[in-house]
């Protein structure tokens, strides 16, 4: 691959994670609200695999198939294309470097959200144990 093409590969890889991330994320959250899932563990468990599968399966797909990023494939097979839908855009531009430190930004606020419930319900066991352990040496 000539090194004039990494950065399109690499612009292109990362538009689609985003678009398949922004997909999975709207199934998991309808999932989970179907599902009535209130346990912050298990939350946090489905919203990692918004984060998770997109980068993943991506790669694992083309590995796996190989024609898939031939012109024909793209052109008469693929369903949801991206290229058609976003068009190609020629150059990085600050839009594209600014859309990219949002998308980190958002990521880097939801995982601390779901993460405060997490470490409450750890940090709350935990002061359960110490008080029913004093509650033990005080009577023995």
């Amino acid at each position: 691959m000539p090194s004039t093409l990494w950065p399109f590969y690499l612009s292109e890889y990362l538009i689609q994670s985003v678009v398949y991330a922004a997909l999975i994320a709207i199934i998991v959250e309808a999932l989970l609200r179907v599902w009535c899932i209130r346990l912050p563990s298990l939350v946090l468990g489905f919203r990692l695999l918004v984060l998770l599968l997109p980068p993943v399966t991506i790669p694992l797909y083309y590995l796996l198939s190989p024609w898939r990023s031939g012109p024909h494939f793209r052109a008469n097979i693929a369903l949801f294309d991206l290229r058609h839908w976003l068009g190609q855009p020629q150059a990085p531009t600050l839009l594209w470097y600014a859309l990219i430190v949002l998308m980190f930004m958002t990521t880097a606020f939801f995982i601390t959200q779901e993460l405060i419930p997490l470490l409450r319900q750890r940090l709350s066991r935990q002061g359960d144990h110490r008080l029913a352990s004093r509650r033990d040496s005080r009577t023995t």
